[in-house]
């Protein structure tokens, strides 16, 4: 009667063993949000997640939210400009796995002035360009060439997250320029407006790339001025004006 017991329990630990090596190899999707440090915790978007064990990359989204394959054992980084890289290594897995990360912005401190003749805008483009060279520097490949791979790179879940990406890049690039130009302290100059009341303004009247790009100091605020006239004759913008005309009294 030992016998049929103790092959029972043979056959029972050599089962959980094989499924214990199974879990451990097998591949998983981790998920999670990355924030900014901070009291109020703002989702980080295009933040670059880095499988540096599997040499596999994805990035956030615009809410912060990622999604990546991992296995036991497998090291990620995090990293984005601005911002201290945060490494993140995967333990045990025993079920569905979720992390959200907290990065921790770099104090700008400047221990020296280089005179190169470029703004701020092109040296900071610059290290977003090599920061995240490998997800711009992808081409999906020809069919011809490659039939199955190209079949594979349009519609593999990574590769169509690798494009979306560029696309939001290449949006992110000309807003960051925008934003050089069209900036609250040129719209409150002009009208005056404070608060929430020249960002109401400035989303009501977004300015285009190219208007942008052409444009000098004298056009925009024109451009803004000439907006402003049309702003005030609406309805809702006299008592947005009428509250920050209280707010500037009261301090």
């Amino acid at each position: 009667m030992m016998l049929p017991k103790l092959y029972s329990k043979i056959v029972l630990v050599t089962i959980l063993c094989c499924l214990s090596c199974v879990y451990a190899n097998a591949q998983f999707r981790l998920t999670g949000k990355v924030f900014g440090s901070g009291e109020t915790k703002t989702p980080l978007a295009h933040v670059a997640v880095m499988n540096k064990t599997a040499n596999d990359m994805t990035y956030s989204d615009d809410n912060g939210a990622y999604t990546i394959t991992v296995y036991a054992g497998d090291t990620l980084e995090f990293d984005q400009l601005g911002y201290f890289s945060y490494k993140y290594f995967v333990g045990k897995i025993t079920g569905p796995l979720s992390k959200n990360i907290i990065l921790s912005q770099k104090k700008n401190v400047i221990e020296g002035v280089i005179v190169d003749g470029r703004t701020q805008y092109q040296r900071d483009s610059l290290a977003r360009e090599k920061r995240y060279d490998k997800a711009l520097g992808y081409e999906q490949t020809a069919t011809i060439m490659s039939p199955v791979t190209s079949l594979y790179q349009q519609f593999s879940k990574k590769y169509k997250d690798l494009r979306k990406f560029q696309h939001q890049y290449a949006d992110m690039e000309q807003q960051k320029f925008i934003d050089t130009k069209y900036t609250y302290d040129v719209v409150t100059e002009i009208t005056k407006l404070t608060g929430d009341s020249a960002a109401y303004f400035m989303n009501t009247y977004p300015m285009e790339y190219n208007f942008a790009r052409t444009s000098g100091a004298l056009e925009i605020k024109l451009w803004i001025k000439h907006n402003f006239k049309e702003y005030i004759s609406k309805p809702f913008s006299s008592t947005a004006i009428q509250s920050d005309s209280l707010q500037l009294e009261k301090k």
